[in-house]
């Protein structure tokens, strides 16, 4: 589906008058941003109209006239649009030092901009410039929060904008921009504002973690204990730890189906990131793992019988000798046992909020995250049943 900024993105980059219709459009949106001013006056415009010298017939576009809306004041969204358009396609014009420094000095004028005023600076970021280029903007957008303080309403709002701005471009860098500020800001409501909001569309039913299964249990868990491979593989957890190897996964449920985010991190640098998106007829089987979820019970019982018998032992020895020291030690051993069984029975040390997830799909597709907090799990595999219900009717 094209949108407005699509169409209007099109028609500037075709328009041969561009350049200098578009180091108009910067220089004029530039002053009124460092002005905070929410319109220029008519004369000031037309006099930067007629330095231009651009003649009034090539400043025609579909959307209408460039130097009317100018001089007359931008009206409809269709107007912001354009001129906005024009002055974020200006920096492609630019050589590439100059292009930095204006580039760091619009993230302030785009942010009054899109706050202040209806000109849609940041959609047309990544529509007009090229990738690198508009990763660079972004990347300055991100030094900017990584420092930035939400103390007061003001600059709260100024924190939100900017991720705003980040969370609606298509760039890749602009999410890693995001989890970077989401991990490093200096101010904690910054941080929250950078973090993936549970309640969006996209969001709302995913699952995180790192990737991996739950151990095994039954005889696969005995054979995998007595093979040494689950010393293995805690060898290589410890290593994993020791260089801060970590393989972040998220699961989440969107509106083509399933997507798979996936995020290596070395010595806490990101070094690899992918994403794949499984559509729900390609789903076969999804179910939550539980590692060892009656295992505190199996160690009250055993307690509790290994108390009997050695209390029992050391209580009929205290009968037979007259000991009175064997006696009460076989009474507050079975005692500590009885109490250890009740407390292990009554504590939820078995299910600590966080579980494993696994979801196979079609062509041996198999994704599996660990450490994971059971109420998502749960929320999530309820939505994926009820997805899959409604696309079989």
């Amino acid at each position: 589906m094209t949108t407005l900024a699509d169409k209007i993105a099109d028609e500037v980059r075709a328009h041969p008058q561009r350049p200098a219709l578009a180091a108009l459009s910067a220089a004029l949106l530039a002053r009124l941003a460092e002005s905070e001013l929410r319109h220029l006056s008519p004369d000031a415009v037309s006099q930067r109209v007629r330095e231009a010298g651009i003649a009034r017939t090539d400043a025609d576009f579909a959307s209408g006239n460039v130097l009317d809306i100018l001089e007359r004041g931008p009206e409809s969204d269709l107007d912001h649009a354009l001129i906005a358009a024009l002055a974020v396609s200006h920096w492609v014009d630019l050589p590439g030092a100059r292009r930095a420094e204006v580039m760091a000095a619009w993230t302030e004028r785009a942010l009054w901009l899109e706050t202040q005023t209806r000109y849609p600076v940041f959609a047309f970021v990544d529509r007009l410039l090229e990738s690198h280029a508009a990763d660079a903007y972004w990347d300055k957008v991100g030094e900017r929060l990584l420092g930035a303080q939400a103390t007061t309403p003001s600059e709260a709002a100024r924190a939100a904008a900017w991720c705003a701005g980040l969370r609606s471009s298509s760039s890749a860098e602009s999410a890693r921009i995001l989890e970077r500020i989401a991990e490093d800001a200096s101010d904690g409501v910054v941080r929250a504002m950078a973090a993936p909001s549970v309640s969006s569309g996209a969001t709302a039913h995913a699952v995180q973690g790192l990737a991996g299964h739950a151990p095994p249990g039954g005889v696969r868990g005995v054979i995998r204990l007595l093979s040494g491979w689950a010393a293995l593989q805690w060898l290589g957890r410890a290593l994993a730890f020791i260089v801060t190897l970590r393989r972040h996964t998220t699961l989440q449920l969107g509106g083509a189906g399933v997507e798979v985010l996936s995020t290596t991190r070395l010595m806490g640098r990101e070094v690899r990131r992918s994403r794949e998106t499984f559509p729900l007829r390609s789903v076969q089987a999804a179910s939550r793992e539980v590692r060892y979820p009656r295992a505190h019970l199996l160690l009250g019982a055993a307690a509790f019988g290994a108390s009997l018998l050695l209390g029992g032992v050391w209580v009929a020895e205290g009968v037979r000798t007259g000991e009175t020291y064997l006696l009460m030690a076989g009474g507050a051993l079975m005692l500590t046992g009885a109490l250890l069984d009740l407390t292990l029975g009554v504590l939820p040390f078995g299910r600590r909020g966080h579980v494993a997830v696994r979801l196979d799909a079609a062509d041996h597709v198999r994704v599996a995250i660990r450490g994971a907090e059971e109420a998502r799990v749960d929320g999530f595999l309820r939505e994926l049943e009820r997805r899959l219900v409604g696309a079989g009717e």
